[in-house]
């Protein structure tokens, strides 16, 4: 970094901020049949940096000296929301189910979902929505439970496609919809929902007389996360209040950047850079970096039955943390989140 002194050999804050923001860092842009992949190669102070390595599988790392296969230096992927029942077919086969899937060519050790739960079955807004609701009731779209077994059987869908991840669910403002739905006791007036909602809304009451917290504490366990724990014991289900940081240096990966450091809902990357903390965020559906501050996109199709306007700004992207923590978005655009292929010219290049 190189940038303007004054006679006292001080910065001006301008100058202050590019040195606290430099990134030694590059962009790889691979063109593919009318289309093109981008991704980001962010160094360390030694000029050295990971690639993934699609075709022989983990990372590449580069140094000054030359570059070495790295299979295992993958420490997590961080998901789009994956908003299960209305998660992007192909963004889930790119991700999980083909051969050279994200999950089995960069080999992460560790999986981060944002919004698992999507909760279209009990969710707010179809309050106002009365032809949703008609439309639905028929279908048993609005089923709750139904929408809940379909989590458990995704999370195990998973974990048989990638027996060696560690799964990591996120709360989110999605799952919460549930918790919202219960403890507002729109289940009491919900005949398809009645005999579930109860025993969720018996389960909550029974976790705090089993918690007897103190009164300024007195909050139940989330319904989801109790729900997902029990049927997925192998699956770490986080609470607002759990933290998860992967990388060496420790990037927190369980905020899902609806709720702000006050305590308050926002949308702003500018709330979490007062954290002075590397965060990997999900919930506005496009990929962004802005600092020390990186958000994922969504594993839904780009455009939803409630976005008013011809297009979005949305993006089918997932976020690689290397061991080091240095980080990559990658965009799944058409049918692959990379360019490379199997011709020896290209595999010698990666």
């Amino acid at each position: 970094p190189n940038y303007t002194l004054d006679k006292l050999g001080q910065q001006d804050r301008t100058g202050e901020i590019a040195t606290e923001n430099h990134t030694f860092a590059a962009i790889v842009v691979e063109f593919v049949n009318g289309v093109f992949h981008f991704r980001q190669l962010a160094a360390n102070k030694k000029g050295e940096f990971y690639d993934i390595d699609p075709i022989n599988g983990g990372a590449r790392l580069f140094t000054p000296k030359g570059n070495t296969h790295t299979p295992d230096a993958i420490e997590g992927l961080v998901l789009g929301d994956w908003h299960t029942g209305k998660t992007c077919p192909t963004v889930r086969k790119v991700t999980f189910d083909s051969k050279g899937s994200m999950v089995s060519a960069l080999r992460p050790k560790n999986v981060v979902l944002h919004d698992f739960i999507d909760g279209d079955s009990i969710s707010h807004y179809e309050q106002y929505q009365a032809h949703r609701r008609a439309w639905k009731g028929p279908k048993q779209y609005d089923c709750l439970e139904t929408e809940m077994k379909g989590g458990v059987v995704e999370l195990d869908w998973m974990q048989k496609k990638a027996p060696k991840v560690k799964l990591h669910v996120v709360a989110s403002n999605h799952p919460e919809f549930v918790s919202d739905y219960i403890d507002t006791m729109r289940w009491a007036k919900d005949d398809i929902n009645l005999a579930f909602g109860a025993r969720m809304f018996s389960t909550m009451v029974g976790d705090l007389e089993a918690r007897n917290p103190k009164k300024v504490d007195a909050v139940a366990s989330d319904p989801v996360v109790m729900y997902l724990k029990k049927f997925c014991p192998k699956v770490n289900v986080l609470e607002r209040t759990d933290t998860l940081f992967l990388g060496a240096n420790k990037i927190l990966c369980s905020m899902h950047g609806d709720i702000g450091v006050r305590g308050a809902p926002t949308r702003s990357l500018k709330e979490f850079r007062k954290m002075n903390q590397c965060i990997i965020l999900g919930h506005n559906h496009t990929g962004t970096i802005w600092g020390p501050i990186w958000r994922v996109g969504t594993s839904t199709p780009r455009m939803q039955f409630y976005v008013t306007t011809p297009s979005t700004q949305w993006t089918n992207t997932h976020c690689v943390i290397f061991e080091t923590g240095q980080r990559m978005l990658l965009n799944i655009v058409g049918n692959h989140y990379h360019g490379f292929t199997n011709t020896p010219e290209l595999k010698l290049a990666a």
